[in-house]
């Protein structure tokens, strides 16, 4: 099974209210432009960054309701602050981005804004075993009421229940086996969580940026040398800190923590966010497994730990209902997850205080609701199709198409996850 194999296979908009989306269109003015923007082949903070350089504004003029993947055709809503000398254009475009203007808004968007994602996405190099198997599994997350048809022919569901695990690119430099800079923060191990975020090339990862991680993974520690190879992104302030340290004859590790500081906020607050989500999906998991059990559930091998998906008729309605926060200090923990999460954290080493960078008042941890639980809405499966990028004169493969409504914040791949992927 393979996702992503194009970007066309795998298409996100993202959707807004009705209300919303008529406010900003019949806005004559405001102190912030609405944008669509749709790109392939970028992550969205490096859209943003490519879009303020070149309307020539500060990146703190340009913000994101949501995230979307780089390995994808993605259509988002952004804003972008008005500058007071001159106007904003209608339209503006560079190789794997563009913005078209729909309105304006009185504040700078934010995820509140995002009513939900559609997702069309091609599952590819199928068996037609695999490709029922497919289908076969979403009708254990289906209502039982569900007529259950052939796994071969175009499906349909009304809905999906599936737990709301944080998805694997979530997690940073975790993701490709190197642990979470949030972790080493808290211990107060700044030079770690320095070289976590910025020394780490990724899997997949091109241009400068993969430019950037790869030089200072070679020079890691000769901070002049690695300046004069540097290309130019947000991240190298931190290094030219480091450097003029260095010329003065000592790096502490107080240096490595001013090093951080100088990091895009973004940068630092998402490595924080990480571990938040990692305990999460842990207590989440730990917590399914004590209520629902095991018998009826999916059991999946995940880059960051196991998930367990239970089946619907597993799921008692107490649980379906529940919500657990992304854990801070100041969290109050109740059943049935905080026990959960007290022994997890202990087994981390730490406790619940413990959940603060030293020395700074932020990044912080801070705590955020989230529902255990998913419903992928509108779900349909179509028929099975040969599949023209993997089939050959010896192997024949098929292709499926999946197309789904997620609440904002879930993520599709934890749902192909739960599927089987």
């Amino acid at each position: 099974m393979t996702i992503k194999a194009r970007s066309e296979d795998f298409i996100v908009e993202e959707g807004v209210g009705a209300d919303t989306l008529a406010a900003w269109g019949s806005a004559e003015a405001g102190s912030y432009g609405v944008y669509r923007l749709d790109k392939t082949g970028i992550d969205t903070p490096r859209a943003l960054d490519e879009i303020a350089r070149t309307l020539g504004l500060l990146r703190g003029d340009v913000a994101s309701a949501g995230l979307k993947d780089r390995h994808a055709q993605t259509s988002q809503y952004i804003s972008i602050r008005v500058p007071a000398s001159r106007d904003l254009p209608r339209e503006a475009s560079r190789g794997s981005w563009s913005i078209r203007h729909v309105g304006f808004a009185s504040e700078e968007i934010s995820s509140a804004a995002i009513a939900f994602n559609r997702f069309r996405i091609t599952v590819r190099q199928l068996t037609r075993e695999g490709a029922s198997d497919l289908v076969r599994r979403a009708w254990r997350f289906s209502p039982p009421s569900l007529s259950k048809g052939s796994p071969e022919k175009p499906v349909s569901s009304p809905e999906l229940l599936i737990v709301n695990y944080f998805g694997a690119q979530r997690f940073g430099s975790a993701r490709h086996g190197r642990g979470f800079a949030a972790r080493c923060l808290i211990s107060g191990r700044f030079e770690q969580a320095l070289r976590l975020l910025v020394a780490m090339p990724m899997r997949g990862e091109e241009g400068r940026y993969r430019q950037f991680h790869s030089i200072l993974e070679r020079h890691w520690g000769d901070w002049p040398k690695a300046l004069e190879k540097l290309p130019q992104v947000p991240e190298r302030r931190a290094i030219e800190l480091l450097a003029e340290r260095s010329r003065q004859g000592f790096v502490e590790e107080t240096a490595y923590l001013d090093a951080f500081k100088s990091l895009p906020y973004f940068v630092q607050q998402i490595s924080v966010e990480a571990y938040q989500s990692w305990l999460w999906n842990e207590t989440a998991r730990r917590t399914v497994e004590a209520v629902a059990g095991k018998a009826r559930s999916v059991r999946v091998k995940d880059v960051a730990g196991e998930l367990l998906f239970p089946s619907r008729q597993a799921i008692p309605e107490t649980l379906e209902r529940l919500e657990i926060p992304l854990v801070s200090p100041s969290t109050r923990l109740e059943p049935p997850w905080g026990d959960v999460l007290c022994r997890l954290l202990a087994s981390e080493g730490i406790s619940q205080k413990d959940l603060r960078v030293p020395g700074l008042r932020r990044p912080f941890f801070g705590e955020a609701l989230r529902p255990l639980f998913l419903t992928a809405r509108n779900t349909v499966f179509s028929a099975l199709e040969e599949d023209e990028l993997y089939s050959t004169p010896a192997r024949r493969f098929f292709a499926r198409r999946l197309e789904m409504d997620l609440p904002r914040g879930a993520y599709a791949t934890v749902v192909l996850r739960a599927l089987g992927q």
